[in-house]
């Protein structure tokens, strides 16, 4: 009985990431700036996103944690300063609700970044 209850459990798990990971690959797709590469996993809950060239991910995280949304810059996975447009985004603790908000905010975030000049103000939060 015990197998089986795991078993059910993980299914269930499994079936929720999937759900959700192509819901978050399908808004970053919509939202994030023409050019942006998505990573396709075959399992978990992250995504590994490319902005284009140009943007400071850093700075990007920086306006992004002011507004509750937490994103890890790419950076923090090299030690050679590589992967400065680069960002991983996980939807494994927020609902789906939630979670099409927070990609439809930082959209609007990154627009608002281009390397580490601040391009616009944006007063909609």
């Amino acid at each position: 009985l015990q197998k089986n209850t795991h078993r059910t459990v993980i299914k269930k798990a499994v079936q929720k990431y999937q759900s959700r990971m192509y819901l978050l690959r399908q808004w970053v797709d919509c939202y994030f700036p023409k050019g942006t590469s998505i990573s396709d996993p075959e399992g978990g809950f992250v995504l590994w996103v490319e902005l284009p060239s140009g943007y400071d991910v850093v700075a990007i995280y920086k306006r992004a944690y002011e507004k509750n949304i937490s994103i890890t810059p790419g950076v923090i996975f090299s030690t050679q300063k590589a992967y400065k447009n680069h960002m991983r985004l996980s939807c494994a603790s927020v609902d789906v609700p939630q979670l099409k908000e927070s990609i439809k905010k930082l959209a609007i975030i990154i627009s608002d970044f281009r390397s580490n000049n601040f391009l616009c103000i944006r007063a909609i939060f």
